[in-house]
């Protein structure tokens, strides 16, 4: 519990770190339906909703290359190098959100755990944009 909660504060640096990758996984795959291939769990809210997701994307958003922003879910299946794979899942940063208006856009955002993680993420999201 104690190397989970330090983890949890570093999450920040790790995702607006300018050197690491960022992989979001925005769609969920054609045959997820198939409860004989997945089994559903927790929050299936689209990514743009879901709290953690949202959070991590705009932590990715502060000082990260779009290079280095890359959206999985526009993953085509079709290309066989790294670079072509990068420019077609190249997201492009949007501006950073001041972390009043990152913790109101939360609000709307789903959370397996709402009570709990919502107050928890928008604190974690003001320590990493300081």
């Amino acid at each position: 519990d104690v190397l989970f909660k330090q983890a949890l504060g570093s999450l920040g640096a790790f995702y607006s770190h300018p050197e690491t990758f960022v992989f979001m996984l925005t769609a969920f795959p054609p045959d997820y339906d198939d409860p004989a291939r997945y089994r559903r769990s927790g929050n299936t809210a689209p990514y743009p909703d879901r709290g953690w997701c949202f959070c991590e994307a705009s932590w990715a958003a502060l000082v990260k290359d779009s290079r280095k922003l890359l959206d999985l879910g526009l993953d085509t299946g079709e290309k066989s190098r790294w670079a072509e794979l990068q420019a077609q899942c190249r997201q492009r940063r949007r501006a950073p959100l001041p972390p009043d208006e990152f913790a109101a856009a939360l609000e709307s955002k789903g959370f397996t755990n709402g009570k709990c993680d919502r107050p928890l993420v928008a604190d974690l999201y003001r320590a990493g944009f300081a």
